[in-house]
């Protein structure tokens, strides 16, 4: 396997009078303080790559199938910041495709980007359609669900305006012929995290474009930490060689275990997904965050729950578990689900110039500002945003998600007054 960066950071033998403070020696449990160093001679500096980061950058451009890839330490929001950014300096609106994670409408607001929104692909093309004006196109594919939208359609009609697609979830399609093909836009990014062994926070950008490049390496050098997480990036390279030896076989074995359960797992349907990997249970009526603290307390941990469906990932890590999983499940008591409709349609903004910020109760929140986008986590969609007054309807929905709400703080609502 050809690991340019890792095989330089684990071959590193010098005593260190430099950061990180552990000096790469073992500290209690933690074993791979050798592997976390800095940018030190010889390592490179993610923020001006031309070293080993680099080399590792041009091997994750040439598997993705893009001219180049950035690699970042702080996730997929540092990505949406960057790519909003971009078009800020480019000076072009945004045009968002059905639901998108928070971290977009926090970049929008936070570089004060307008956009619209759209329910899907073909209203967005009949908007681009009619607009004279270059805009940038914003798209998550796939979602926590493992569903993908038609991006390829989206990427030949879009004319002369930008496509962003959120690929958070789909870091791992570009290694395997069993899962869905990896998105084409001119920027799009992925957590690498999420669904390969790279430690948390490993994410990728992928560009074609030499100018859009140039600049999103600018926006980096003004946004990202100047201490990446140097294991996220070993990670990063390791995991890109190992995927690119043993994915097929890999997603293979996942997608054949999962085929063999003829669609139902220990008493719940299998969910049909675009992604092979992303396994989707449901039951009908059955309160999921139940069984997720359930299987907590098990010993088992899936990805997320939502109202009656519940999330796992599958990965060559895990898949070998499965049948231990199935055991599980079938020992599990339900409990019916308090139901409540959480599809909000987008309310005006209110007026908020001279309101001051102030945190109250759920309970007393009702006809009051939100002062941050409030969400079910995950998936992370808004089911109040900034801005809007917050009614009965919405309290409702927060106290039947207490535990799984973003947004608030401390447990209370952030509102202006």
């Amino acid at each position: 396997m050809k690991t340019p960066l890792y095989s330089k950071i684990s071959q590193y033998k010098n005593v260190r009078f430099h950061m990180p403070g552990h000096s790469g020696k073992a500290f209690f449990d933690f074993q791979e303080n050798h592997l976390d160093i800095t940018e030190i001679e010889g390592m490179d500096n993610l923020l001006a790559a031309s070293g080993v980061i680099k080399e590792a950058e041009d091997l994750m451009a040439k598997t993705y199938g893009y001219n180049h890839s950035i690699m970042v330490t702080s996730g997929s929001t540092i990505c949406m910041q960057m790519s909003a950014y971009t078009i800020k300096q480019m000076g072009l609106e945004a045009v968002a495709i059905g639901s998108m994670h928070s971290s977009f409408y926090n970049a929008m607001r936070l570089f004060e980007i307008p956009y619209i929104e759209v329910e899907n692909i073909q209203k967005c093309l009949d908007v681009i359609e009619k607009n004279q004006k270059q805009v940038a196109i914003f798209v998550t594919s796939p979602n926590y669900f493992g569903d993908i939208q038609d991006v390829d359609t989206l990427y030949k009609n879009k004319k002369n305006n930008l496509l962003i697609v959120d690929a958070a979830h789909g870091a791992h399609f570009a290694f395997s012929k069993y899962l869905p093909k990896y998105p084409k836009g001119d920027i799009v990014f992925s957590s690498m995290h999420k669904t390969m062994p790279a430690h948390t926070g490993a994410a990728i950008i992928n560009i074609n474009d030499d100018y859009l490049y140039n600049i999103m390496l600018l926006n980096l050098s003004k946004m990202h930490s100047t201490s990446p997480s140097y294991l996220s990036l070993a990670s990063m390279d390791l995991a890109r060689a190992y995927f690119e030896e043993h994915g097929d076989e890999d997603y293979l074995k996942i997608k054949n275990k999962i085929d063999s359960f003829n669609g139902e797992f220990a008493g719940f349907k299998i969910k049909k997904t675009d992604d092979c990997s992303r396994l989707v249970l449901t039951k009908e009526g059955i309160d999921c965050y139940k069984v997720l603290k359930d299987l907590h307390d098990m010993g088992y941990e899936a990805e997320m729950a939502y109202e009656d469906e519940i999330v796992f990932i599958l990965t060559p890590f895990n898949i070998d578990s499965l049948d231990e999983l199935y055991d599980a499940m079938q020992k599990l008591s339900f409990e019916k689900l308090n139901s409540i409709n959480i599809q909000r349609a987008n309310k005006n903004k209110e007026y908020i110039k001279g309101l001051r910020p102030d945190f109250v109760e759920i309970k007393d929140a009702e006809g009051l500002i939100a002062n941050a986008d409030i969400c079910i986590y995950p998936p992370s969609t808004p089911i109040v945003r900034f801005g809007e007054k917050i009614d009965k309807e919405d309290i409702n929905i927060l106290n039947a998600h207490l535990g799984h709400i973003l947004g608030l703080v401390n447990n209370k609502v952030p509102v202006l007054k």
